[in-house]
């Protein structure tokens, strides 16, 4: 089963990538390969309505509020400290392998590939004051930020974008000839279906 902070990476990654993951889909991953074990069914309600909870404050603050997201890093030792990551950014990784091939596609685009690359190197727990890339362990927090609403801002444009459908030709209209040449009215014969 994941830690908070990781499910909270994993989350991330959900929530911001390049498709729509089913909570069908992602549940089972968060709880490992034994599945849940609840007590009772008002604890797995309990749970599962927490989760859902953090699921949808990430996605809000992402799309909405960005400049409250943070995301939850604690030390190795888990004493609380906000400094490391590395349970974050596995969780990351690991809601980046849901839809692998997809983000895949979208490497090469700095705002993917460079994002990821940073969550990527912050998985290993690496001795000293200075991480890969130059990134001091004091900044983690602000590098892990930037990454994750530079992916989720990037996916976010481009799913709107892809929603919006234009009309190719032009509406016809219900008391219209049927385009398809049976010279009924629209109405009574394509349109009725």
């Amino acid at each position: 089963m994941m830690t908070s902070h990781g499910l909270h990476g994993f989350l991330t990654a959900v929530v911001s990538g390049p498709e729509m993951v089913m909570p069908s889909e992602w549940f089972p991953v968060i709880f490992g390969s034994d599945g849940p074990s609840f007590t009772d069914r008002d604890q797995a309600e309990r749970i599962f309505g927490l989760i859902m909870r953090m699921y949808n404050e990430i996605a809000f603050t992402l799309a909405e509020e960005p400049e409250f997201f943070e995301p939850i890093l604690l030390a190795k030792g888990g004493k609380g400290s906000r400094s490391y990551g590395m349970s974050w950014c596995a969780g990351y990784i690991d809601g980046v392998h849901l839809r692998k091939d997809a983000w895949l596609r979208y490497e090469g685009d700095p705002a993917v590939g460079e994002s990821l690359a940073v969550i990527v190197d912050l998985v290993n727990d690496l001795p000293g004051e200075t991480l890969p890339r130059g990134i001091r362990r004091a900044d983690v927090p602000d590098q892990l930020f930037e990454a994750a609403f530079s992916i989720h801002t990037f996916f976010l444009d481009k799913r709107r974008r892809e929603r919006t459908v234009r009309r190719s030709s032009p509406r016809v209209g219900r008391n219209a000839p049927c385009p398809c040449g049976s010279g009924k009215k629209f109405k009574v014969c394509c349109g009725a279906a």
